[in-house]
């Protein structure tokens, strides 16, 4: 489950409807702010505990690989869906039980 949706429906059964929006903002903001803020400091603490940089160029290189794969996934599950959706948008103009078959096994 998307971390957003999850985020909703926890908040929709803790906070009342007409606060609802406010706390949304709140919660989302607070998630940038921190990530922002984390950012900022990294490199101070980073250096002021004298942390090793190399698992963290190891951890960076592994979040840089899973994006570039979860983006590669998205843009091939889109593509998957074209297919499917042309041959079943033809079935509509099909005139024989044939046609209509072929349709239906090119869509699969």
């Amino acid at each position: 489950m998307d971390r957003g949706v999850a985020m909703n429906k926890m908040l929709s059964k803790w906070i009342p409807v007409s606060e609802r929006s406010t706390s949304l903002a709140l919660v989302y903001s607070g998630m940038y702010l921190g990530s922002v803020t984390g950012l900022g400091f990294s490199p101070m603490l980073i250096h002021q505990f004298s942390i090793p940089l190399a698992p963290l160029e190891v951890y960076g290189f592994c979040y840089g690989l899973n994006m570039h794969i979860a983006i590669g996934w998205q843009i091939m599950q889109s593509i998957g869906f074209l297919g499917p959706a042309f041959f079943l948008s033809q079935l509509s103009r099909v005139k024989t039980p044939a046609m209509a078959v072929l349709c239906m096994a090119c869509s699969q």
